[in-house]
């Protein structure tokens, strides 16, 4: 099962309008693709416009319950013509960026070589992301799945425009924890941090090269949200 994130609408992402980087360069190749999503039952609405709808309503109901705990009003773009962007980091790169942040934080703990089997039971995970942990890095190591394009400090659970139960932080929020730990790991320049997301990452890399190929890809997804005022997501 592999990981991508998304920037982009809500609309196109549950009407299926937008393409996995995966699936791109195999219609480019003239090859066949398969996409198995969990979470994506056969019944699913599928019209672009009644998904909208819901979204939009969806939206407004979101807006109005965190209205109290934002300096301004929760919008983003929903239009037929908005952009979309999406990469692969898959779980290596998105678990060695969690791991680097965590570890970070906890500079007394030794950071393995290779990204551990349990990932669940590292000491330095489970020191930032345990039930009663506090971290530094909320809105990357609180296990959000969506990321909103406004201005809060904190990661709430509410449904999604599908009914599912989903950690929502801001992607302003991550873009800065993103900025922030480069700075006190890495401080790799924009020339780097491109030639880290070119470099790619196979699995079984070294947990260094997992953890900077997930950190470009991550942090280039979070500006775009933020600079696109798109919603960015993780999908599997």
């Amino acid at each position: 099962m592999g990981l991508d994130i998304y920037v982009g609408s809500y609309t196109r992402y549950y009407s299926g309008d937008w393409e996995l980087v995966a699936a791109r360069v195999a219609r480019e190749l003239g090859a066949t693709f398969e996409v198995v999503r969990q979470h994506n039952p056969s019944d699913a609405i599928r019209d672009p416009e009644e998904i909208r709808s819901i979204v939009l309503e969806w939206r407004s109901g979101l807006a109005e319950s965190l209205a109290s705990h934002l300096p301004e009003p929760l919008d983003w773009d929903e239009s037929p013509d908005a952009p979309y962007f999406t990469d692969k980091p898959c779980w290596d790169g998105y678990q060695g960026l969690l791991l680097k942040a965590a570890y970070q934080e906890h500079p007394g703990l030794t950071i393995p070589r290779e990204i551990p089997k349990d990932f669940d039971k590292d000491p330095a995970i489970q020191r930032s992301m345990g039930a009663d942990s506090q971290t530094s890095y909320p809105s990357l190591l609180s296990n959000a799945q969506f990321w909103l394009p406004a201005r809060f400090p904190f990661v709430f659970e509410a449904p999604d425009a599908s009914g599912k139960e989903v950690r929502m932080a801001s992607s302003v929020s991550l873009a800065q924890e993103l900025s922030e730990l480069n700075r006190k790991t890495w401080n790799m320049n924009e020339a780097e941090l491109d030639q880290c997301a070119m470099d790619g990452c196979e699995e079984g890399s070294p947990l260094e090269v997992a953890a900077r190929f997930g950190y470009a890809l991550f942090r280039r997804h979070a500006l775009l949200s933020v600079r696109h005022h798109l919603p960015m997501l993780l999908d599997w």
